[in-house]
């Protein structure tokens, strides 16, 4: 399982790039290890037709996987993230990454109702 320690986190609407986007970074001036997902606020037929019509997972390597994750679980102050095996490979990740969120409580708040409206239909999502 890899560890991210994490200092900074973004959770906001980008309507100039049509995505909704939750980042997570290792510090907040010059990341050196981050994920974000990011998922389009409006669809095209062309992105459906492509099996593209879902979340994009990329990582500061630049990898990157549509879909993947089965399961986040948001305890406190730690995040668990768990991938399918063909995404953790991708992504390198392996089957879990446990974040560890160094930031306050008001944004751990924004990160749980981020995570819940962008993976509610399509993974386990809690908080406990």
């Amino acid at each position: 399982m890899k560890r991210l320690t994490v200092r900074a986190i973004s959770v906001q609407e980008l309507e100039d790039l049509n995505a909704f986007v939750i980042a997570l970074y290792d510090q907040k001036e010059m990341p050196m290890s981050w994920i974000e997902i990011q998922q389009p606020l409006t669809l095209n037929t062309q992105d459906q037709q492509l099996g593209l019509d879902t979340y994009c997972v990329t990582t500061n390597t630049g990898a990157s996987h549509y879909g993947g994750i089965t399961s986040c679980i948001l305890r406190g102050r730690v995040l668990r993230i768990e991938f399918s095996q063909p995404a953790g490979s991708v992504l390198g990740l392996g089957e879990a990454l446990e974040c560890y969120l160094l930031v306050p409580m008001t944004v751990i708040t924004s990160l749980r109702f981020g995570l819940e409206r962008m993976l509610q239909n399509n993974v386990q999502c809690s908080s406990m």
